[in-house]
């Protein structure tokens, strides 16, 4: 512990893992002291994060991913079913909770620039994944038919070395990225 002490001096973020339960007492007083006299940023990134019902409940990316119900999107998307359940290759899912972390911390770093204030980020996977996954979320329960938004396209799409998905809610939206894409003929 006096390792993670002596490097917490000069931390200006700590990032951590841990469920609410795995944190040692006296990392969790050490933490809140550093918090006040040097603004250190806590950020934890915990499957569904600190507080809450399920907060220590013992998770696997697999459980995570089924629970935030991106898994259930994927398998429907890719039209399988049966079998056991399959882990997302490249630990999308973990990726969906480190963009949000990282977009945290920038915002939390800003603003303690201004105030001197150190808090503490709590970012639950789960709603990380919820949060990025929205469209997919509003198909499930809408339909695939975004209605009142003509023009509008997103889903999968079939490309020459696999799949890309494109979300493009808005007719200006669709005719911006086809401009970027340099107008193909695929896509008229």
């Amino acid at each position: 512990f006096w390792l993670l002490e002596s490097l917490l001096d000069s931390a200006d973020v700590f990032l951590t893992d841990l469920q609410r339960a795995a944190w040692p007492p006296a990392l969790i007083e050490s933490v809140q002291r550093r918090g006040v006299s040097q603004a250190l940023l806590v950020v934890a990134v915990t499957p569904f994060g600190l507080d809450g019902p399920e907060a220590d409940t013992p998770t696997t990316p697999l459980t995570v991913g089924h629970a935030s119900g991106g898994a259930y999107n994927l398998v429907n998307v890719f039209g399988t079913s049966g079998g056991d359940p399959l882990p997302l290759a490249g630990r999308a899912f973990e990726a969906d909770a480190g963009l949000a972390a990282a977009v945290a911390t920038m915002a939390a770093l800003h603003e303690r620039r201004e105030s001197g204030i150190g808090q503490l980020i709590d970012v639950a996977e789960s709603e990380a994944i919820q949060s990025l996954d929205r469209v997919d979320n509003s198909v499930q329960i809408n339909g695939p038919v975004m209605a009142g938004i003509p023009g509008g396209r997103d889903g999968m799409m079939a490309c020459r070395d696999g799949f890309a998905i494109m979300v493009t809610g808005q007719a200006h939206q669709w005719r911006s990225m086809l401009e970027l894409l340099g107008n193909p003929a695929w896509a008229f």
